[in-house]
């Protein structure tokens, strides 16, 4: 089949024999003609918006299941540059009847004229995921959302958004007919892979850094994402395998690894709420901590070079409790940071407790869970909490722990509690 043959095919309206009339692309990624007549677009006479009055005509595409509509814009799609310049210079190279592909055309010029139609006018490559806006533009979907996180404005037109609509980008289909002239008519064109950015899920070493706060394995993070750099960190994330790393920045006075905590935790995200301007709320979980051994900058973000830390086995850490002594086992230690918990819970500070319950839960039953859960109850600074980032043994840590227990002895707000 012949190039004219095969987008003469993609391009037929589905409603009427002839080619799409000033197409315009809907939420679901169907486009459809926009046409004179009101009865070609399928408009209900509900009082919701034009834009969401359309009704696509294609049989399988389920209206349902398709993001969630803009209702707060008196707006509807425009013509869609991308589909309206294709169609024009496929009606230029047969004018006399575009239905039949006429061996006069000549296919080569038709091939990389419309190969250039196809480029995205942010990074100057074929649509990957095209993504069509309700201005009627065309982009790769990950160069949109990028540009949307410093502006909510179209790249092209500059047409306002607005958050409705930013929102609706997070989730909005790719445009079926653009992608499917590409397939079909432009495969050659992108058989390779894209390339993508170098991150974690290349390389297991290898971790993209969220520098921020403090966090530790098997406990809850909630992180509150706006700036750009780190929108973009997430989506990567969300990409792959939902993972990133999160680390402290390093204090002024200090000559830490690139201005960033020598250690820190990974972390996976369970949930996210995206908000309509395209800021996003994150739920994460720990799952185990690293040590930075050098960084290199990654779209205003750093990607980290790492080195895994584990806890000693079992039996070497059952032995180094044997030689410390009962006073400072595993159990004892634990007990007398119970006791302080029970201090706080019935002193003066009982707010405290409130919120790392409602934040972290109960004190968990596993000594190493423990000993994180304890670092958040203590009433110290992060940076100082971190020295228990890179310690191997449980036991070592609950004895800092209770190092700093004891230090609070001194504080003029702690002074009158018992302290063991």
């Amino acid at each position: 089949m012949s190039l004219i043959q095969s987008l003469q095919d993609i391009l037929t309206c589905s409603d009427h024999p002839h080619l799409l009339n000033a197409p315009i692309t809907l939420n679901c990624g169907h486009s459809t003609c926009s046409g004179p007549t009101s009865d070609e677009l399928n408009l209900s006479t509900s009082s919701l918006p034009l834009s969401n009055r359309l009704v696509c005509p294609q049989p399988e595409c389920d209206l349902s299941s398709s993001p969630t509509p803009v209702s707060s814009l008196e707006i509807a799609p425009a013509t869609n540059v991308t589909l309206q310049k294709i169609i024009s210079h496929l009606s230029d190279s047969c004018p006399s009847e575009i239905e039949s592909a006429s061996d006069n055309c000549n296919q080569v010029s038709l091939y990389r004229t419309i190969l250039s139609e196809l480029e995205c006018s942010l990074c100057s490559l074929i649509f990957d995921c095209p993504t069509t806006t309700i201005c009627g533009h065309t982009f790769c979907r990950t160069c949109l959302l990028r540009a949307l996180d410093y502006s909510d404005r179209c790249p092209v037109c500059r047409s306002t958004m607005g958050a409705p609509l930013l929102r609706l980008f997070q989730s909005r289909s790719p445009d079926f007919i653009i992608n499917k002239i590409i397939k079909t008519c432009f495969a050659s064109e992108t058989s390779q892979e894209p390339c993508t950015p170098f991150e974690v899920g290349s390389e297991q070493n290898k971790v993209p850094l969220f520098v921020c706060t403090l966090a530790f394995p098997k406990l809850p993070v909630f992180l509150h994402v706006f700036e750009p750099r780190y929108r973009l960190l997430i989506r990567r994330a969300l990409s792959r395998d939902n993972k990133f790393g999160i680390v402290l920045p390093s204090l002024p006075q200090t000559e830490n690894v690139d201005g960033v905590h020598p250690f820190g935790t990974l972390l996976e995200i369970q949930k996210i709420d995206f908000l309509p301007d395209g800021r996003s709320l994150i739920l994460a979980y720990g799952l185990t901590r690293f040590e930075i051994l050098r960084t290199e900058p990654l779209d205003g973000y750093s990607v980290a070079e790492v080195r895994w830390i584990e806890d000693v086995d079992k039996t070497t850490e059952d032995r180094l409790e044997i030689e410390a002594g009962p006073e400072e086992s595993i159990e004892s230690l634990s007990k007398i940071c119970q006791a302080f918990v029970e201090v706080l819970r019935a002193g003066s500070t009982p707010w405290i407790l409130q919120r790392l319950n409602n934040t972290f839960g109960p004190p968990p039953s596993d000594p190493a869970e423990f000993s994180y859960w304890m670092a958040m109850v203590l009433p110290m600074a992060d940076d100082q909490k971190a020295q228990l980032l890179p310690i191997t043994t449980i036991r070592l840590r609950l004895k800092l722990i209770v190092h700093w227990i004891r230090g609070f002895k001194t504080q003029w707000w702690f002074r009158g509690c018992v302290i063991f």
